[in-house]
């Protein structure tokens, strides 16, 4: 059970509870500072989650960092895609892939193809906020899942990464390998693909689809390989939690059942060399708010939390304990201090972030410089005693 008391630790420092608010839910943790009031934790110089150089794979921490970050894109883009599920249309999601055998570095591909599909991006489209993560797929090719905060158009994309790519050859090699495959050796490789795939034969309508793709193909001479997936979030309920399980998940094998050389040679075909993945410069400023106990927001938590019916909202570990329920939602339903707290701290964040539905004055208790008695905060934390504790680990601090 979390502890919510004020403590005086034996290393000098001093521990209370702080909530870290984000636009799915909120976190109560402990934290610990100095006589100056500093962190050690912030003290470490730990690298920035945007710029992420793991050794070839996502560690937990790192697969926190970009699913909080996807929150935190698309509460900025519409807030109404993490509240409703509404919006959808505003963002891009979308894998580019590498149509023959990756015979470049990882760090080349991400220089000169990466970075150029990017620009184009900002340039054409007016793409000004994203997100990208690279991964390797079965064969050992990387490939790049890519967050924009504009819907773009499929034929146009595929057109533009196959032009760059084929800098390096790529849709060449695709070509000459295509030209020398028979319609029916190519029916079966589809075949084989789905099946590995979605674990079922494809029906005879999707069978004729592949026959239709070879004589396009045949008549394009393979010049145009579809070397871009767009991901359709059309039946997706919880876009956020859908993308951002997407974009943090590892491609990793069952390491339990290898032997040493297996795995060695398993984390050389799969893990990615350089940087794992990125948010631009906006996107990297959109951290969690945080409030301290002794700050006049905080009880406000205590009264969310006593107020909670179902379980499912909440999830508790030896050191958190979390409120899953968006901080909108939560104004909806009375709850003003700190969401009005929250808002305003995403205009700063989003430089002018507009929301008319919420109303500009500060909460009536925020008091500048006014710290409540310990005594008055501990008394709110009392009932925690009796909180049933659930089996869910927290996301979300």
């Amino acid at each position: 059970m979390i502890d919510f008391e004020f403590r005086s630790l034996d290393n000098g420092l001093t521990s209370y509870p702080a909530l870290s608010v984000s636009p799915v839910g909120l976190t109560a943790y402990r934290l610990s500072v100095d006589a100056n009031g500093n962190s050690p934790q912030k003290l470490k110089g730990i690298k920035p989650p945007e710029m992420n150089l793991e050794k070839g794979f996502l560690s937990k921490k790192g697969q926190k960092s970009i699913r909080n970050a996807v929150y935190w894109f698309l509460y900025s883009v519409d807030k109404n895609i993490i509240i409703q599920g509404k919006g959808r249309k505003k963002v891009g999601f979308f894998t580019l892939t590498l149509p023959s055998k990756q015979v470049h570095s990882d760090k080349q591909i991400k220089k000169e193809c990466l970075n150029q599909m990017l620009t184009e991006l900002r340039a054409d489209y007016n793409v000004k906020k994203y997100i990208w993560k690279a991964e390797k797929q079965e064969n050992g090719n990387i490939h790049f899942h890519i967050l924009t905060d504009t819907f773009l158009p499929v034929i146009e994309m595929r057109d533009k990464w196959n032009r760059i790519i084929n800098k390096l050859g790529y849709v060449y090699e695709y070509s000459k390998r295509m030209k020398k495959m028979s319609g029916a050796e190519y029916t079966a490789l589809r075949i084989q693909q789905y099946t590995k795939k979605h674990s079922k034969k494809p029906d005879s309508r999707e069978i004729a689809k592949y026959l239709k793709a070879y004589d396009r193909g045949c008549n394009e001479k393979w010049r145009n390989p579809n070397s871009i997936d767009i991901e359709s979030l059309k039946k997706v309920k919880n876009i956020g939690a859908y993308i951002g399980k997407y974009m943090s998940k590892e491609h990793k094998e069952n390491e339990k059942e290898m032997n040493a050389a297996q795995k060695a040679e398993m984390k050389k075909r799969l893990s990615v060399e350089g940087r794992l993945w990125y948010s631009s410069g906006s996107v990297s400023k959109m951290k969690n708010l945080i409030i301290e106990a002794f700050e006049p927001e905080f009880p406000e938590f205590v009264d969310m939390i006593s107020d909670v019916k179902h379980e499912k909202f909440l999830y508790e570990t030896d050191y958190t304990l979390s409120l899953a329920v968006p901080v909108d939602i939560l104004y909806k339903r009375g709850y003003t201090s700190i969401p009005r707290v929250f808002f305003d701290y995403s205009k700063d964040v989003f430089n002018g972030f507009q929301n008319s539905e919420f109303e500009k004055e500060k909460p009536e208790n925020k008091t500048s410089g006014q710290k409540p008695s310990e005594e008055i905060i501990q008394s709110k934390f009392d009932f925690f005693e009796d909180l049933p504790k659930t089996k869910n680990l927290t996301d979300y601090h």
